[in-house]
């Protein structure tokens, strides 16, 4: 059972092997979740045991995205995309809490690190020239504006750099668990260095949404972890050091993101594409006025989008095909679900940051900092809605709940 879950956490990445069954269109991920749902479920029921992941939250943001399927003008697409980035990252998430036991856990991002080290190189072996275009890239030109030696951008196996920035960042994050292998520091020195192709491979999408996601989040993590730690030593000799400590921190972190400003992909000017945001925002919140309550249901934003722009011919012309989503996560879920579909994944949010505060540990944090790189890198993009995305969403609520008991609130 737990190999089934380590294989689809593998997996994650690679939902874009596809195949059929009918009508009916899933990937690699999917059925190995669903193959570790149903081993967890036949022990749960066997077994009689406790069910994690039961909260009333968890089921009324899953009910808002199958309203948002009625509400759909394409039900059948709608049904897919419930599918893909709702319902299966929620069982992979229930399989993961129900079936993974705390001393498991560093296997289990053992194999996100795996997978991640495999996106990673990806994307540096297109650096060097090494990967072009694999069979399913090819006919997108944006990947031959990518791969421009002059302006290059790494994307690995994914559809644009943003959304390799978008995996890694949370993924890397999600990986930290894996320490808990190591049994001495020669150990965790190597398992730090074997990290290090991640960060090449962020730096190398040239996100800025991405890199500030990074840094903002170490910055937040490593306050809040100094905050914590004072208590531990308010009894120690040397104690006046830790406010000093923490001001010099603050300061270091301050001059890392001057540092990253000034010397990396967030310096760089902004491009056309980079301004053109700012009409795709526009246009977004002209459809939110309009369907404020119930939104346009999943999948409706493409069609929607089009059609209120069908007078703007420079819009559409240079514009429309990179108005996929609204590129911000807050403004997909509410155009997506609804206002109450919003107003549920803050309820989601909040109990599970509530629930982490108790029996804190390497997991515990590193689901906090994935779910906070999530939230500021969703300011500037649609951190959520695709496969990859939503399993590493629901990944780190399971890691949060894996230590709790179980709870309906």
């Amino acid at each position: 059972m737990n190999l089934l879950i380590y294989l689809a956490t593998f997996l994650i990445p690679f939902y874009f092997f596809r195949f059929s069954f009918g009508a009916v269109k899933t990937n690699i991920f999917e059925a190995a979740v669903l193959l570790a749902f149903a081993a967890v479920l036949t022990r749960v029921i066997r077994n009689r045991a406790g069910i994690r992941f039961s909260s009333l939250r968890f089921v009324l943001f899953l009910t808002t995205a199958l309203v948002s399927v009625a509400v759909a003008s394409d039900h059948y697409n709608a049904l897919g995309i419930f599918k893909g980035w709702f319902l299966i990252p929620a069982l992979y998430a229930w399989s993961v809490a129900n079936g993974i036991g705390r001393a498991n856990l560093s296997k289990l991002s053992y194999s996100l690190l795996l997978s991640t080290l495999l996106v990673s190189f990806w994307a540096i072996l297109q650096r060097l020239g090494a990967v072009r275009l694999a069979a399913y890239q090819v006919g997108d030109s944006s990947f031959f504006q990518y791969l421009n030696p002059e302006h290059f951008r790494a994307f690995g196996p994914f559809e644009s750099p943003n959304y390799l920035a978008m995996f890694l960042v949370p993924a890397l994050f999600l990986s930290l668990p894996v320490f808990g292998l190591a049994r001495n520091n020669r150990e965790r020195l190597t398992l730090a260095c074997i990290m290090v192709p991640v960060l090449i491979a962020i730096f190398l999408a040239l996100s800025r949404a991405g890199l500030l996601a990074l840094a903002l989040t170490l910055a937040l993590g490593a306050l809040v972890f100094f905050s914590r730690q004072k208590a531990l030593v308010a009894n120690l000799p040397g104690q006046r050091l830790v406010p000093a400590a923490k001001v010099a921190l603050a300061l270091g972190l301050a001059a890392t993101l001057v540092w990253v400003g000034l010397n990396t992909p967030l310096g760089r000017p902004l491009s056309d594409i980079d301004r053109s945001r700012l009409d795709i925002y526009n246009y977004s919140m002209a459809l939110l006025r309009e369907n404020w309550l119930f939104g346009l249901g999943l999948g409706g934003y493409e069609g929607a989008i089009a059609a209120a722009t069908e007078n703007d011919i420079g819009f559409r012309r240079y514009l429309l095909t990179y108005a996929l989503h609204p590129h911000n996560l807050y403004l997909a879920l509410w155009l997506n679900l609804g206002f109450w579909g919003l107003l549920a994944f803050f309820g989601l949010l909040g109990r599970f940051f509530r629930r982490a505060r108790r029996q804190w540990g390497t997991a515990k944090w590193a689901a906090v900092l994935a779910l906070v790189a999530i939230l500021i890198h969703g300011f500037f993009d649609t951190t959520y809605f695709k496969n990859d995305l939503a399993a590493l969403f629901w990944l780190a609520l399971a890691l949060i709940e894996v230590n709790n008991e179980p709870s309906a609130g």
